[in-house]
């Protein structure tokens, strides 16, 4: 189900929402990000932003693959796939 269907106030709430968490994410990376930088070094202020992209670029790439295998799955139960492939041959 979408925010949308939800209604005009659930969906400014929901924005309000994600609005404060992406400030305070931010603020709090810059801190944490800055006091590493200076206090340990450049080299592990630089590696942690990359192996925190690499981990959610594998939680998207994860997430969509188990969104398309049970997206296919509910599919297949509800016979649609083999009605499909044999109106093809």
């Amino acid at each position: 189900m979408q925010v949308s269907d939800e209604g005009q106030q659930a969906m400014r709430t929901y924005f309000n929402w994600f609005y404060w968490c992406i400030n305070i994410g931010s603020l709090i990376a810059y801190g944490v990000l800055g006091y590493v930088q200076q206090e340990i070094s450049y080299f592990w202020g630089y590696v942690a932003p990359n192996i925190v992209l690499v981990i959610a670029l594998l939680v998207f790439v994860f997430g969509m693959f188990y969104q398309f295998m049970h997206t296919f799955w509910n599919l297949y139960r509800s016979g649609w796939a083999q009605f499909s492939f044999c109106a093809k041959y």
